[in-house]
């Protein structure tokens, strides 16, 4: 955690100075970027946003190189950049570094002599990249397509992440709309996913850059026409939509788009080194002159707003907030411009000019930072929970909380224990489309984007009153429902005991019922009932007149015939992540059910040998159990995993290739 952004820094360092900047430019950029709001706020949020993102000017250094020095080690450490970034695991973000990388092996090759070979060269680190990360991205490959972000229609993240103009004013006051650190934040959507909080000085370098459209600085143009590309890929207008979302383009059309801002960050901050390179020489006074005409006009807009709207609704208390927190930029931005204006007055003291600016610049970073931030103690993150607890000791079955005492989904996995909720950017698609139909009690099969919830209930003796939510419950072999003592939403006292639920723990803040209803984990049947379609499927399973005690319905016939006569018994005697074990006896055989989802990549066992594996009841698992004492066994072996790890080790064997040829061994 405490190295991501030291990493970042030093990565852009580098590479700046691959561009030939000043050492002063270089920090300034360097910090403008590893500092900027969106890796703070990423940093806080999901540091693996800052890692996959970090490998971008390692890349980008690596293509100076080559143009400066072709040789196979610059190739062989572009690959192993990008590579990275995609193992990372911020896919997104990745996108980016392969966009941005991209676009500028195809800039830098047309100032070659040998343009062609020189982007073939370069080129070819790009699949070299995606072999040598192939362990990890077929796999996940694999996930995506069988998931609901292929399918899910997402508007509603458009209509939330493309900002608004207005947006504009997070670049240099960044709790213009409140903070969730304070608890006033009201500008909608996430804070993180809404901000372009760069800085005062960064704001004020890049408006100086933008100014100079004619400026012949090497590369200086390709940076401003990008940074403006991307920057207008951020806000709500139409060429935005058009592009983002109406063509519908593959992995574009369902990201967030804000975090295009990644690029924003990156281009916006070499033009900042752009800038305090030129500070170092000469800024021209018409420059500075329509640089200060801006930033105070920026600033009388942003204070006039929330004024105005006080007039204009005298309940509007969030002025207050804007006000206040219009503070630190304006005195900030003071302060910067009366600097600019003396040095460029009296050049003897240019230095010490730009020391102070680099202190306003680390002073708004610092402020940021310990606004937003926090650091607690390690064991105040998962802390010991008596629930949990008690939990743990129920082996196997599946738990589920409700609302009066919600447990966040995820938290189970930390604690080792077992929810059929939870949040998963690439949830498995059959799997939501089971809990949409529960959820909607049939009426539609469009599932959520990322969330596996079952429809909750603010009373606990209304769990079992929608008949939809009551079969999902013992589908999936939910045996322990977990409430909190305190009054159900809208009443005064605390919930009785419904007989059906019988209390089997507490500790006076939290409550265990037993479902004594629910499925076992694992279940025998005979009674199987074909169906191919899968909307069938969930009709005839949620029909009134089902007992899904007795029936299970497959898509495709078994292929051994079951007598309807035979009985017997099964227990899951281990479970982990890549394998489930259980134990049957039978007198004849019979279909065994495991209440988990059904993925490509497992395979099922009996006694060691292998055999067919079905779904089951649309998106659970299945599999003959002959007669007799057997042990079968579920075993995660995906052969996507294997064709990765063939290609990563196919991509390695061709980098250490690569070196191997490099002029410099030879030399």
């Amino acid at each position: 955690m405490l190295l991501q952004p030291i990493l970042t820094a030093l990565a852009m360092y580098v590479f700046l100075g691959s561009l030939r900047f000043s050492r002063p430019a270089k920090f300034v950029g360097s910090i403008s970027f590893a500092f900027s709001g969106f890796f703070m706020t990423w940093w806080q949020e999901s540091y693996l946003f800052g890692y996959s993102s970090l490998f971008l000017p390692v890349g980008l250094t690596a293509v100076e190189r080559y143009m400066k020095k072709p040789s196979g080690v610059w190739v062989a450490l572009l690959a192993a950049s990008l590579a990275l970034s995609v193992m990372s695991g911020a896919f997104q973000m990745t996108f980016y570094v392969y966009l941005f990388t991209g676009i500028w092996i195809l800039y830098r090759s047309l100032d070659s002599p040998n343009s062609i070979k020189t982007l073939a060269s370069l080129g070819s680190a790009i699949p070299l990249s995606l072999l040598l990360s192939a362990i990890h991205l077929i796999p996940n490959m694999e996930a995506y397509t069988l998931s609901t972000r292929v399918s899910t229609d997402v508007k509603y993240i458009f209509d939330a992440y493309l900002l608004p103009l207005t947006r504009l004013v997070t670049v240099f006051a960044p709790d213009y709309f409140g903070n969730p650190a304070t608890y006033n934040y009201f500008g909608g959507g996430f804070y993180h996913e809404r901000l372009m909080f760069l800085g005062v000085v960064p704001f004020l370098f890049i408006i100086s850059q933008l100014l100079q459209w004619k400026s012949t600085a090497i590369h200086g143009k390709f940076f401003r026409i990008t940074f403006l590309i991307f920057l207008s890929l951020t806000l709500s207008i139409p060429t935005t939509w058009l592009i983002l979302y109406y063509l519908k383009l593959p992995l574009l059309s369902t990201m967030t788009p804000s975090r295009i801002m990644m690029l924003v960050t990156f281009t916006g901050s070499v033009l900042t080194a752009f800038a305090a390179e030129q500070y170092g020489k000469t800024l021209p006074k018409k420059v500075l002159m329509w640089m200060t005409i801006i930033a105070v006009l920026s600033f009388i807009a942003a204070a006039a707003v929330p004024v105005i709207s006080r007039y204009i609704d005298d309940k509007n208390t969030t002025y207050v907030i804007t006000l206040r927190n219009l503070a630190i930029p304006a005195a900030s931005m003071i302060a910067a411009l009366t600097i600019l204006w003396i040095t460029y007055l009296k050049k003897s003291v240019k230095t010490a000019g730009f020391v102070v600016l680099t202190l306003i610049l680390l002073g708004n970073i610092f402020m940021f930072a310990k606004k937003y931030m926090y650091f607690s103690e390690r064991r105040f993150v998962y802390p010991a929970s008596p629930v949990f607890t008690e939990l743990k000791k129920h082996s196997y079955d599946r738990f589920w909380t409700y609302d009066n005492g919600y447990i966040e989904k995820n938290f189970a996995s930390q604690y080792g224990v077992y929810s059929p909720e939870g949040y998963d950017s690439i949830i498995i698609r059959r799997y939501a489309e089971f809990l949409a139909y529960a959820n909607s009690r049939g009426t539609s099969l469009t599932p959520d984007r990322a969330n596996a919830l079952i429809q909750s209930t603010d009373h606990l003796d209304d769990i079992f009153a929608d008949p939809y939510r009551k079969k999902t419950l013992e589908l999936l072999g939910v045996k322990y429902i977990a409430r909190k003592l305190t009054p159900d939403r809208n009443r005064q006292t605390v919930a009785a005991d419904p007989s059906n639920l019988p209390r089997i723990w507490d500790d006076g803040t939290y409550a265990v019922h037993e479902h004594e209803g629910a499925l076992p984990r694992v279940h025998l049947f005979t009674d199987i009932r074909i169906e191919p379609d899968g909307n069938k499927i969930l009709t005839s399973l949620y029909a009134t007149g089902t007992d899904i005690r007795k029936t299970l319905f497959l898509e495709e016939r078994p292929a051994e015939s079951l007598r309807s006569e035979s009985t017997g018994s099964a227990v899951i005697t281990a479970y982990t992540a890549n394998t489930v074990t259980a134990k049957t006896e039978t007198n004849g055989p019979m279909m065994l059910y495991l209440s988990d989802t059904y993925y490509p990549g497992w395979k099922a066992y009996v006694d060691g040998k292998h055999t067919k594996l079905y779904r089951a009841n649309y998106a659970f698992r299945a599999v003959i159990a002959p007669q007799g004492t057997h042990t079968i066994q579920f075993r995660y072996e995906p052969w996507s995993w294997k064709v990765g790890l063939a290609g990563t080790i196919a991509g390695i064997l061709a980098l250490g290739y690569l070196v191997w040829l490099s002029p410099k061994r030879h030399s």
